[in-house]
This record gives C-alpha cells, structure tokens and sequence, in this order.
C-alpha cells in the first residue's frame, strides 16, 4: 500500500473511534437522563398520594390539613427506578426524595407545600456525575 492509502485508512480509523466514544457519551446522557425522569413520574404519584392524604379527614386516616404522620405506602416505597423516601415534613410541607436503583449517585427531590395560594412544588436533583 502507499503512503496515501494508509494515511486514509488511519484517518478512517481514528474518525470511527470518535464517532464510537461521541455515541457512548450520548447513549450515558440520555440514560442518565431517563433515569432522572422514572425518579421524577414515581415522585409525581408519591405527590399525589401525599396530598390525598393532606386532604383526608384524620377520622378516614388522613392528615386533616397537615403532612404530619404522612407515610410512603410499602408498595410505593421501591420499584425497577429507585427507591422513595419522606423527608423534612410539617404541617404545610413535605419532602419527597427518591435515589435511582440505576444510578445511586442521582437524587431526585420534591418538596411538597399547601400555602394559601395553593399547590407548590419545588424541584431539586443532584448527579455527581454532571
């Protein structure tokens, strides 16, 4: 072979082998990222089943206008995506936590609150990672 032809076939190669380490780093992003989104719909039925419990009656096993007490039912409390935890709580708040069983190092946090304008949510997530 020439001189030319090897200095294409290297550059073939060398071109490959950056496409190759492009598409891993893409493929680790959008894993990482679905993850995070699992943690996040998971937190959203947790969320749900918190504030049914803020509205219920304490005679019907609620909280009656407060968090306090509030517990992640046993079947919630893990699945495929991660594992779910309370947090901080109180009367008007709660924090709901939830660490992917893919990636531990992603902790995804929502903090629940009743006020007098309604609803709030309040998003935090940590990756080391990123």
């Amino acid at each position: 072979m020439g001189q030319q032809q090897l200095l294409i076939l290297m550059l073939g190669a060398i071109i490959v082998g950056i496409a190759i380490a492009a598409g891993l780093l893409t493929f680790q992003a959008s894993s990482v990222n679905s993850a995070r989104d699992a943690l996040i719909n998971d937190i959203n039925v947790l969320a749900s089943n918190a504030q049914q419990y803020y509205l219920r009656p304490e005679s019907l096993a609620g909280g009656g206008g407060s968090f306090v007490g509030y517990r992640i039912p046993e079947r919630l409390r893990e699945n495929g995506n991660g594992t779910y935890s309370v947090g901080e709580g109180s009367d008007q708040s709660l924090t709901l936590e939830g660490v992917s069983a893919l990636y531990p190092d992603i902790i995804v946090k929502l903090t629940l609150g009743f006020a007098d304008d309604g609803w709030n949510y309040e998003w935090d997530w940590e990756h080391e990672g990123l």
